[in-house]
């Protein structure tokens, strides 16, 4: 793929201002024709970013020409504006913040793309760093708002009403108009709604996490239709190679024409030895607590003397699934350690399987913890590879690790995928780290925390290509959803009888060597 950088030949003249604030403008006229570039020009995506963006780390909006022509944006007007919080000075007004604008110039190559770029808003929590100066337009005074903002395309110069698409509450569009997108947070939060009051027909939702990107060429002039939220963000986002599709361009780049809508590829697979998925039983939909691994290669892995599974309870508000000792946020609780045993043959699976009489455990309130009569995941007696019965992973924060070393882990080490800064653990292989809500820390992961974990529901990879990014690669499963109980409902009922379960709940079931060589995301069987 091209290398992104910015044309020097199309560098356009640019003005910036502030049009509520005495920019030099005509008055606003009502429509007389519409533009010749509308339908030709859309707006293909757009993002505010701000100093703690976890999606991407400069404002932009793509543009994109549909038709088969160049387009040359001579006379074109790009005016944009920030919506309002309930709680800010001015909402009572019943405005938007001031329009500003841009003046364009350039060419837009035929079913290619234009990128106008902000400055970097030194967020470091961002997953796509967007290169510098790799708009068509780099302005440093372009931004979005990452609650609400509204951006209109007008073949005039001339001063916006707070709608363009609709300036008169009859469907008029103003004079010139090509097209706009109006997005807007959380409009319905109840006690400090984010608003914007320019978009058509309906505001599409954006966040400092998601972009709001077009889900076809067809324009149906209806902004919460025509626009899907795009989640740049690490923490449950899309996929690298939906990142890889999906991420803005300019027109150097998709000089020869691209198409914005292409398929992904699908991941390449990681070949190693890697955490599957967990489970941790207490009172919930598990019975027993569980890690499974999977030899993704194509030769046999011996375990024994070689590999360690070591895990950890993070601090917990929520009382019976910390770790007494993880006394704080700044402390999890001391590693455990497994030995593993045994040979995982190539494409297959291994259950490590915890102990089952849950109620011989003692909470901190010096209770003992009942069982669910009956769990959607339940396991038979000794379905692990290794049957351990002393063997719990908390349900409320846990990190788990596998290691090619049998060496009990020093408990100053919080997270042997980083090494705290440090270099990473010598024999490191793989890691999950989670927690189940924002009153539970864990200390240790890859990159970014895992999904919402709990006692009812486990956390497993979404493919085989390892990105060692925790929230890319693992996705929550919840097994109670996923099964039939005699009162016909699907549900985490604790007296129901289960009578029956679904495909999903089949193919995501923890599987132990006698299961035989597999694909665990397809299901499909290796021969």
């Amino acid at each position: 793929m091209k290398k992104m950088k910015t044309i020097l030949a199309v560098i356009p003249f640019i003005i910036a201002c502030t049009l509520l604030s005495g920019c030099d403008v005509p008055d606003n006229p009502v429509m007389q024709e519409p533009s010749l570039l509308e339908g030709k020009i859309l707006i293909l995506q757009a993002y505010g970013s701000s100093d703690d963006a976890q999606g991407a780390t400069h404002s932009f909006l793509e543009l994109y020409n549909v038709s088969d022509e160049p387009v040359d944006l001579e006379g074109v007007y790009l005016y944009y504006a920030d919506g309002m919080r309930q709680n800010e000075e001015g909402f009572d007004n019943n405005t938007d913040k001031p329009w500003r604008q841009l003046i364009l110039s350039g060419i837009i190559p035929p079913e290619a793309s234009f990128l106008i770029l902000g400055d970097h808003e030194g967020s470091n929590r961002a997953r796509y760093v967007i290169p510098e100066n790799s708009g068509d337009i780099n302005n440093p005074f372009f931004s979005l708002s990452n609650r609400s903002f509204k951006a209109v395309l007008i073949e005039a110069n001339l001063n916006p009403p707070q709608n363009p698409f609709n300036i008169d509450g009859k469907g008029t569009k103003i004079r010139g108009y090509i097209d706009m997108i109006g997005a807007s947070n959380d409009p319905n939060h109840a006690t400090n709604p984010d608003r914007i009051l320019g978009f058509e027909t309906a505001p599409a939702r954006n966040s400092a996490s998601e972009a709001v990107r077009r889900n076809s060429l067809t324009d149906t002039n209806n902004n919460q239709a025509d626009f899907d939220s795009i989640r740049y963000a690490a923490n449950n986002g899309i996929s690298d190679e939906e990142l890889e599709v999906r991420r803005p361009r300019n027109s150097t780049e998709t000089a020869d024409g691209w198409d914005p809508f292409a398929e992904p590829s699908e991941p390449q697979s990681t070949n190693s030895l890697m955490i599957l998925q967990i489970g941790a039983a207490t009172d919930g939909n598990i019975s027993k607590s569980f890690v499974e691994l999977y030899n993704n290669t194509s030769e046999p892995i011996t375990l024994t003397g070689n590999y360690s599974l070591q895990y950890a309870a993070g601090f917990s508000t929520g009382g019976t699934g910390g770790d007494p000792e993880a006394v704080s946020g700044e402390k999890d609780g001391p590693w455990k350690k497994i030995d593993l045993t045994g040979i995982i043959p190539p494409y297959h699976s291994f259950l490590v399987l915890g102990g089952a009489d849950l109620q011989d455990r003692i909470t901190p309130a010096n209770t003992p913890i009942p069982v669910m009569a009956n769990p959607a995941l339940s396991f038979s007696e000794d379905e692990g590879d290794m049957n351990i019965p002393d063997f719990y992973l908390s349900n409320r924060a846990v990190k788990v690790v596998l290691i090619n070393s049998q060496t009990l882990l020093d408990n100053n080490l919080k997270n042997p995928f980083t090494g705290d800064g440090q270099d990473q653990l010598t024999g490191y292989i793989d890691m999950i780290g989670v927690r189940n809500g924002n009153n539970d820390t864990i200390l240790g992961f890859e990159a970014v925390l895992g999904p919402s974990f709990s006692k009812q529901v486990g956390v497993r990879r979404n493919n085989l290509k390892d990105t060692n990014n925790n929230s890319i690669d693992f996705v929550t499963f919840a097994f109670w959803n996923f099964v039939t109980r005699s009162s016909g409902a699907v549900n985490n009922s604790n007296d129901n009888v289960i009578t029956g379960y679904s495909p999903e709940f089949e193919l995501n079931r923890p599987k132990n060597i006698a299961h035989g060589a597999w694909n665990p995301i397809t299901g499909d069987i290796i021969e």
